[in-house]
């Protein structure tokens, strides 16, 4: 199996190919101009899968976090939000703790993997 990391934030739609039956994995965030892009290609996709490996809708309830970054990744998830809705076929958690606290949300715990730097790929 194939794993390409893409930085999606570097890179437009359109920009990367992405192949038919490609499983994508969206790791905390993505670009409306992204998941709109994912969206106009989901029949061509074996599917996507929103990986969330922190607790990014409770953001704004962690005291640890300064209150400008905690209030920045909230709104950018609350953008994105009804568009991840639409397009995940799968939502994945990294620890049983989100599995938990999610729980009205049919998940699965993934750990995540590092394979190597953004654009690597290992088979």
């Amino acid at each position: 199996m194939e794993v390409v990391y893409q930085d999606t934030v570097r890179t437009k739609p359109g920009e990367f190919n992405i192949a038919s039956g490609t499983l994508v994995i969206i790791v905390r965030h993505a670009s409306r101009a992204w998941l709109r892009y994912l969206s106009s290609r989901q029949s061509d996709l074996a599917g996507v899968a929103y990986l969330m490996d922190d607790d990014i809708p409770g953001i704004l309830g962690c005291p640890a976090l300064l209150l400008r970054y905690a209030v920045k990744t909230a709104a950018r998830y609350l953008v994105i939000r009804p568009l991840l809705g639409a397009l995940c076929h799968d939502i994945w958690v990294a620890t049983p703790y989100l599995q938990q606290k999610y729980r009205s949300v049919p998940t699965r715990v993934v750990p995540p993997l590092y394979v190597g730097p953004l654009g690597a790929c290992r088979t």
